[in-house]
């Protein structure tokens, strides 16, 4: 070998010899070199559920108690007695229909003077004495047409047994008022003394509304 190929192959020998040292020290820093680990994230925090204010109920009203007494007895004409019961019924059922009133029904006939002084002796609440009446330009002695009565409505205050509201209601057909001529049928007369039993109720609902504690 001559002295240029000795020195071509010595270049050539160092220069391989460099190139295996570099991939050699660039392959053990890529070993060397460890993932850094990501950290998780911590957990966001839960919010505490508040607790639903629970909103104050104020306290229930006791049932306003509502005696209702009936009245068919008139000297001068004879009233069935189940007209009575078929009156006081209606109205009652009427009055019943408001949640905060509490009714009681006599079941017997209640004069006047009774219904007072029931009145009187309670602590609270109404008095109602329904009397049914014959219509006194019309009468035609103890076998009066029915179709002739009418209903009359009296509210009393407990405690004190002061008259706080009365009034008349008679037969009516539609909303027309109905004082007919002639005779007319017992159940047809009891259907329309029961109707204005409950319109009377509602003119009592009235009265209690206003004079309630």
């Amino acid at each position: 070998m001559t002295t240029r190929y000795k020195r071509i192959w010595g270049a050539s020998t160092l220069t391989l010899a460099c190139l295996l040292l570099v991939f050699a020290l660039t392959g053990f820093a890529q070993s060397g070199r460890r993932a850094r680990k990501t950290e998780p994230l911590p957990p966001l925090p839960t919010p505490e559920a508040s607790p639903t204010p629970t909103p104050n109920k104020s306290p229930e009203r006791p049932a306003t108690p509502v005696f209702i007494g009936v009245n068919a007895y008139d000297s001068n004409v004879n009233i069935p007695l189940y007209f009575r019961d078929s009156v006081g019924k209606s109205c009652a059922e009427r009055l019943s229909q408001r949640s905060n009133v509490n009714v009681e029904l006599s079941s017997r006939d209640v004069t006047r003077a009774e219904a007072i002084r029931k009145a009187k002796d309670a602590e609270v609440g109404f008095v109602v004495l329904l009397e049914l009446r014959a219509d006194r330009m019309t009468r035609e002695g103890r076998d009066a047409d029915f179709s002739r009565l009418y209903l009359e409505y009296s509210v009393f205050s407990a405690g004190t047994g002061k008259q706080l509201a009365s009034g008349d209601v008679y037969q009516q057909s539609g909303s027309v008022r109905d004082i007919m001529v002639g005779r007319d049928s017992t159940s047809a007369a009891e259907n329309r003394l029961k109707q204005a039993a409950r319109i009377a109720a509602e003119r009592i609902l009235g009265v209690i509304i206003e004079h309630e504690p």
